[in-house]
């Protein structure tokens, strides 16, 4: 087994039984459409499950592969190529209404 399910199981494995405290998401956007994400698919997710620390998870280079990340969530500028804005998705569905959401 690779490094990166490696670090995936054992993320999935201390997170088992946590309630989902924070589900964050990336989005893109262009210069002219800046107040809605040009995709309902963000680039990346972050996900915090009881008091572990935040995780992203994001397609692997690969194309093919889930990776686990540890960086934190920030926006950044493209210049004219739009920019990436961050996005608390916990209110949104299917976030909200998640079994996860109220999980003891």
């Amino acid at each position: 087994m690779s490094d990166v399910h490696n670090a995936l199981h054992t993320w999935l494995a201390r997170a088992y039984g946590l309630r989902l405290e924070r589900v964050i998401g990336s989005f893109h956007v262009s210069d002219e459409v800046l107040s809605r994400p040009a995709s309902d698919n963000p680039l990346s997710w972050w996900l915090q499950f009881g008091n572990e620390a935040l995780a992203e998870i994001k397609c692997c280079p690969n194309g093919m592969d889930l990776c686990l990340g540890e960086k934190e969530p920030l926006p950044f500028d493209m210049a004219e190529h739009g920019q990436v804005i961050i996005v608390d998705l916990g209110a949104t569905e299917p976030w909200a209404s998640s079994p996860l959401k109220n999980t003891s």
